[in-house]
């Protein structure tokens, strides 16, 4: 399974159209409330919450090819897709 909230910009966009409470600000806590995140903790991610939340916890293969693809073509490789900014690649969790 993946795990993947989605972009800020979609969540302040819905507030935007008039969803209140939809913002990404206003999100985000009970992302991080439902959230147990084995590898992070801090501004995006938490501990204590009922969904278990970590990296691959094998070698992918064909994971590695497409970063390994992403490195040579220049971008730059996170740690952490959940960041402000979502430019470069990342290992879905």
């Amino acid at each position: 399974m993946v795990y993947i909230r989605g972009h800020r910009a979609d969540y302040d966009r819905w507030a935007a159209l008039g969803n209140t409470g939809w913002s990404y600000a206003d999100v985000l806590p009970y992302f991080k409330r439902s959230e147990h995140n084995s590898d992070f903790n801090g501004e995006y991610h938490a501990k204590g919450g009922p969904l278990r939340v970590n990296r691959p916890r094998s070698d992918n293969p064909v994971q590695e090819i497409f970063l390994q693809a992403a490195r040579e073509a220049q971008f730059r490789i996170r740690e952490d897709s959940m960041p402000r900014s979502r430019r470069g690649w990342a290992s879905t969790r």
